[in-house]
């Protein structure tokens, strides 16, 4: 059995660790069914079918009991290596008693997935009760609206419209945020039009672009499965993370593309970011996940790069109005919280600041925030 601090840290790394505010994670399944074609999930989790982990309720139970009721806490993230909702929850129910335990103790929850279980039975029902307490952001992942594509990456997923559909159905009593995940280059633009469109019709409020990222040979099989083989070698790739075996699309592209979202989605009164791109100046604010929808007197943020970013390159004037709003967690505030949380923040506190030694890795984490650092 893995620890509990194994179990709720989100992996420490450079990109997490430096923008990521949302580090506590709960996994109640195994693995995943839905297999969809880009998961990085592949590459970590254990193979084999999907089970529950029952010990992780009980183990939830007794940490969340111990929170004071005053505290601010970074929000749990449901999941971040399996859909929370897949279909093995109509059995086996874990998603729907995590969410119910987090009621409970007033802990705020970003749930993410593909499913569309969400709109049915007592999850639908649940999620309203937290929203209206405000605990609870729904995250849904679309890659595409094309259900012929969507039967190309995500065979075993609901299609990308039909998960709009649903969302649509629960965004007036939920708040509603869509991840465009991973952006694809090549399909997306072919997309784009239609994407803007149904995500404005769905009711959604923000939207988090996170790009694809593959290996050299992941890229090929799934461009072929697309039937788009050519365009790999016409897409301007660069090494993502110090290894550089995963490659993303190249920085003047995402750029590209999140200044044209940004501008587009402005005009529907919709918020944009990117997920571990560290291209702050395209956020609106820190908010990155949408965490403005949960209730502020028991949500708190992470000190991260883009803190450091909006407050000229400066670390001691970053930490300082950090410490001041009372929402943002860092160094002493650290010591407040029960373990397995103090360490799984300390452990990411760490490594941002690490980060901001090493100039190399700054300017791939974070570009703008590496241009002031050389300007200074």
């Amino acid at each position: 059995m893995r620890s509990l601090e194994a179990e709720l840290k989100v992996g420490v790394g450079d990109y997490i660790s430096a923008l990521c505010h949302s580090v506590l994670r709960v996994e109640p399944y195994t693995s995943c069914w839905f297999g969809c074609a880009y998961c990085y999930a592949r590459w970590k989790r254990p193979a084999g079918s999907p089970r529950p982990k029952p010990w992780l309720l009980r183990a939830l139970e007794k940490l969340w009991s111990k929170l004071p009721g005053e505290l601010r806490l970074p929000p749990f993230r449901l999941s971040t290596l399996v859909d929370p909702l897949q279909p093995l929850e109509e059995e086996h129910k874990m998603t729907l008693f995590v969410l119910r335990a987090a009621l409970k103790h007033d802990v705020p929850i970003v749930l993410n997935t593909k499913s569309t279980l969400f709109s049915r039975g007592p999850w639908r029902g649940l999620l309203e009760e937290m929203a209206s307490r405000g605990l609870v952001i729904l995250q849904i992942s679309i890659s595409t609206v094309g259900e012929h594509t969507s039967a190309l990456l995500e065979p075993r997923a609901p299609p990308g419209p039909e998960r709009l559909e649903a969302l649509s159905a629960i965004s007036d009593e939920v708040p509603c945020v869509l991840r465009l995940q991973p952006l694809i280059p090549g399909l997306y633009e072919e997309e784009a039009d239609d994407i803007i469109e149904e995500t404005s019709r769905a009711g959604v409020k923000h939207v988090i672009v996170e790009f694809i990222r593959e290996t050299p040979e992941g890229l090929r099989a799934l461009y072929a499965k697309l039937g788009k083989q050519g365009l790999v070698d016409r897409v301007a790739w660069e090494p993502y993370g110090r290894r550089g075996r995963l490659l993303r699309p190249h920085l003047a592209y995402r750029r590209e593309i999140l200044a044209d979202l940004r501008r587009r989605l402005h005009r529907e009164g919709i918020t944009v970011s990117s997920c571990k791109e560290g291209l702050v100046e395209f956020h609106n604010g820190r908010d990155c996940c949408g965490l403005r929808f949960l209730r502020p007197d028991r949500t708190a943020y992470r000190l991260t790069l883009y803190d450091i970013w909006a407050s000229g390159g400066d670390l001691s004037k970053a930490v300082e109005e950090a410490l001041r709003s009372g929402q943002v967690v860092f160094g002493p505030d650290i010591t407040g919280y029960p373990n397995p949380i103090r360490k799984i923040l300390r452990a990411h506190e760490n490594r941002l600041l690490k980060i901001l030694e090493d100039p190399e890795v700054l300017g791939r984490v974070c570009p703008a925030l590496a241009a002031q650092v050389r300007g200074t």
